[in-house]
């Protein structure tokens, strides 16, 4: 009988929200399946909701004990998850700082290089003399006091030896700003469920037949939430709908000018059957973020038959063409 390979799955957080996490459930799913395969996934920072997911599965679950010593939502040290991780046969990854794991073998799922024009400065990469030198990047290695913990560098005996992505522009950005190699692109999917009222829909404007605009994602800078809140200020007979969380939900949510308009809603975060409700009432979803690696929700809104307004700069917008 052969021996079972070993695979150690490693993320900076589980909550089952992001794009990247719903891959990865499709990839345990995927092994689980199978009698090849025995799994460890191990991970820091795990919800209630990941915990019951684990609780269901054939999968070791590890939670690692770490200490957070830099502001930042993934920011660990990289070495203390070094010191916790057992001997697998095969490891998988599933954000960029995990890339600086000393495993190997390493297969790992890149899904967003570093956001520099906005306020999410958690997403370091592995800075090349040339782009080290960069001012704006020196700029940020200031602001988030990150020079020490990178100024020797990561060596490139550990580096992963398959760096999978999620759009030939993420590919295209890794390639410029960090040392990764052999970056492949696979596009996310969605499962889309099978409901007669998911179709594109004809509308015709009246009084009582308003037409609904949604904005799903983070409530975040560059998720551009200004943007779409000054569509609703400009289109008084349209309902907008804003859903999700983020660190601008609280202070969008409770300003009063924002609090009076009539054609304006903020949901905060929801479940899956109340998301399948919004969808369902939906006519457009509207989504210019800054810089969108993919864009799962542009996929969720396609699969329901909702036209989409994006910038092209999103990932999804490499898939979906008509």
């Amino acid at each position: 009988m052969k021996k079972k390979i070993s695979i150690g799955i490693i993320a900076p957080r589980f909550d089952i929200f992001g794009g990247g996490e719903v891959l990865l459930l499709k990839l345990i799913g995927y092994l689980e399946k199978r009698n090849k395969y025995t799994i460890t996934f191990y991970c820091p920072d795990v919800s209630l909701r990941g915990i019951q997911h684990f609780a269901k599965s054939n999968v070791n679950f590890k939670l690692l004990d770490v200490v957070n010593e830099k502001t930042g939502r993934y920011t660990y040290e990289i070495s203390q998850y070094n010191e916790q991780i057992n001997a697998h046969d095969l490891y998988i990854t599933n954000h960029i700082e995990m890339t600086q794991l000393k495993v190997f073998p390493k297969i790992s799922y890149v899904h967003e290089p570093l956001r520099l024009a906005n306020d999410n400065f958690d997403e370091e990469p592995f800075w090349s003399e040339d782009h080290y030198k960069n001012d704006e990047l020196d700029k940020f290695e200031t602001i988030q006091s990150t020079s020490l913990k990178y100024a020797q560098g990561v060596s490139s005996n550990f580096l992963p030896d398959l760096v999978l992505t999620n759009s030939i522009q993420t590919k295209k950005e890794l390639k410029k700003t960090t040392i990764l190699k052999n970056i492949e692109v696979i596009y996310p999917g969605h499962t889309a469920k099978k409901n007669k009222e998911a179709k594109r829909r004809k509308w015709k404007f009246d009084e009582k037949n308003m037409f609904n605009v949604i904005f799903l994602g983070a409530i975040a800078y560059h998720k551009k939430p200004e943007f779409f809140i000054s569509l609703a200020i400009k289109n008084p007979h349209i309902n907008f709908k804003m859903i999700g969380d983020g660190p601008e939900y609280e202070g969008k949510s409770t300003d009063n000018y924002t609090c009076q308009l009539q054609n304006f809603q903020m949901s905060g975060p929801i479940s899956d059957e109340e998301l399948n409700t919004h969808y369902l009432k939906a006519d457009c979803l509207i989504n210019v973020s800054i810089r969108e690696p993919f864009g799962m929700n542009m996929l969720e809104a396609a699969s329901y038959g909702i036209p989409i307004i994006a910038s092209k700069n999103s990932g999804a917008s490499e898939v979906l063409k008509d």
